[in-house]
């Protein structure tokens, strides 16, 4: 048995564990096969991560990476950092699970962290909630992607046995299951969530009732808003006896055979409970556009320091558009907005970072991501990442 950092008592209070790499050798190309990255079995308040630069951690190459036992307390958070690859975002590096909550552990907060990957299979979980969750939040992170890499997908994104968290605002890229569920005390409240080229965006086990929008509710925030992607080989698939609320969200599509096809439930086998998903939301696809026009827009770019300091990036549009750059760090987190919606015309633009933030402080040593996009008249869209290393 090897822990890398070991939480432990009631008095284990508001500890900052910040920009490590946990379970990595020192180079942080290759796991250590540690059980546990990091291992809470008490304390309240602490904080995995954050959002300010250099707090990210990166956890990869354990068993689990961050696990709160029975008995952890509440209010941790688990923020802003890297799970299942190499710092940059790029490289695979096996874990079986990003996070589990095992047992009685309500009340954490899972926060803008990506999760990529999966564990010698190739079928690793991003986040596995196993018991009560009551009150615990799982938003705004990544299932099966990084901002260097958009498609590296994932085993399953979210599990919930007998578990009901709430997970809002989402993205799941390419996961075999985005969120599974499992057991008649798994009820959690999905609302908001991207699903993307998933095999199941959706997948619903022994009775478990996940709420995916239920538009006669008395909560507001209950109404959907989930984006289920065409491409899903399955959207919701109910192998349950209960009922599923699906309302209020979108499917690509407003033609309910097209959304039927890729719903398993009642009407295709009786015992099976049904997905009740009229009314529906908008028309559109998990965050992206499908152009149905014909048009074609590429972006391609690369990026080279400059004497000095800074660097240049340069970008190339297949055709005028409106260009937006942002420079991330490689957890993921904002830094500087370079271009937003800038006026461009087809071919080459150059533009300049000299190094600073958005605030106009200095950017540390390190390497940084250049994500752009391009958006046509016509409304199509294209993407491009690069990266590039600051030195001093």
């Amino acid at each position: 048995m090897s822990v890398g950092i070991f939480v432990s008592g009631c008095d284990s209070t508001r500890n900052r564990i910040l920009g490590n790499f946990v379970g990595l050798d020192p180079t942080g190309a290759a796991g250590m096969g540690t059980n546990w990255g990091i291992y809470f079995s008490g304390g309240r308040e602490n904080v995995v991560g954050g959002s300010l630069l250099g707090s990210a951690n990166v956890v990869s190459g354990n068993d689990q990476g961050v696990c709160f036992a029975e008995g952890a307390g509440l209010g941790n958070r688990i923020e802003g950092n890297l799970f299942g690859t190499d710092p940059t975002g790029t490289v695979l590096i096996p874990q079986n699970w990003g996070i589990t909550l095992l047992g009685r552990v309500p009340a954490q907060i899972i926060a803008g962290n990506a999760f990529a990957g999966g564990g010698a299979s190739g079928w690793g979980d991003g986040i596995y909630l196993d018991g009560a969750a009551r009150g615990t939040l799982i938003r705004h992170n990544a299932f099966g992607s990084t901002p260097a890499r958009p498609y590296l997908g994932l085993g399953s994104g979210v599990v919930c046995i007998n578990a009901s968290p709430r997970v809002a605002d989402n993205r799941f890229t390419q996961c075999g299951n985005g969120l599974f569920t499992r057991g008649r005390r798994a009820q959690p409240v999905a609302v908001r969530n991207s699903f993307v080229r998933c095999g199941r965006a959706v997948r619903i086990e022994d009775d478990a009732a996940p709420n995916l929008g239920d538009l006669a509710g008395a909560r507001a925030s209950d109404d959907g808003g989930n984006r289920f992607d065409p491409r899903d080989r399955y959207h919701i698939v109910n192998h349950g006896t209960r009922t599923i609320m699906a309302q209020g969200n979108d499917f690509g599509t407003t033609d309910a055979a097209q959304i039927g096809a890729k719903i398993i439930d009642q009407a295709d086998r009786p015992t099976y409970g049904p997905v009740q998903f009229l009314p529906l939301l908008g028309s559109g696809i998990a965050g992206e556009r499908l152009v149905t026009s014909g048009e074609v827009l590429s972006l391609s770019g690369t990026c080279a320091p400059v004497p000095g300091g800074g660097a240049e990036i340069a970008l190339t549009s297949s055709q005028p558009a409106a260009l937006s750059v942002e420079l991330l760090n490689v957890a993921g987190r904002h830094i500087r907005w370079l271009a937003r919606e800038r006026s461009v015309d087809a071919g080459l633009t150059r533009l300049l970072w000299d190094a600073r933030d958005d605030s106009g402080l200095v950017a540390p040593a390190g390497t940084y991501l250049i994500r752009g996009g391009a958006r046509s008249a016509g409304g199509a869209q294209a993407q491009t990442l690069t990266t590039v290393m600051l030195g001093r």
